[in-house]
Formats: C-alpha cells, structure tokens, sequence
C-alpha cells in the first residue's frame, strides 16, 4: 500500500506539471521545443523513448499477469508518456516476483 501512495503522488505531481506545461506553452509550444532539441534534446527523447518502451514492456507482462488489458494503459502512455505508466503504478502498484 505505501508503493501504491508514492506512485499516486508522483502522479498527481507529474500530472499538475503536465497541465501547468500545457496552459503555458500550449501545442505550439511543444512543436517549437520538438523543432529546436539540439544534440542533448535529441539525445533526452531518445533516452526517455527508450523508458517508456522498457516501461510498457513490463507493465504488459505485469499486466497479463493480473489478469487486466494493459491496452488503456498503453494506450494512455502513448498519449502522455509517463502518466500512463504512473497511472498503472498508481492502480495496481509493483509485482515483486523471482523468476
């Protein structure tokens, strides 16, 4: 229960940072940002595209595991990124198995 209380504040935390982003800068704000990375903006997205795919892997496994469609979740992750993941986090926590 305390993981689940840490993954829901992270995700009301990432969430409010995500409206603030979005109130401010707008869609056109993130188009500019997306046309002007750089090396190390490019660099960011590529690194942070490589943790979502690690992260959607796992919560499909996870997922499939508990019996629940990972698809909303993927979904929601490919609309927002990590909120969908935290989402996931937030509603059924972490699987802690050996295997």
């Amino acid at each position: 229960m305390k993981n689940k209380r840490l993954w829901l504040f992270l995700l009301i935390v990432f969430a409010a940072v995500n409206v603030f982003a979005f109130a401010v800068g707008s869609f056109a704000g993130l188009a500019t940002y997306l046309g002007n990375l750089g090396p190390w903006g490019i660099l960011a997205t590529v690194d942070l595209l490589i943790a979502l795919m690690i992260g959607v892997g796992w919560m499909w496994k996870d997922a499939r595991q508990r019996e629940v469609s990972p698809v909303p979740y993927l979904l929601l992750t490919l609309a927002t990124g990590s909120l969908g993941l935290l989402v996931y986090l937030a509603r059924f926590g972490m699987v802690h198995s050996r295997s």
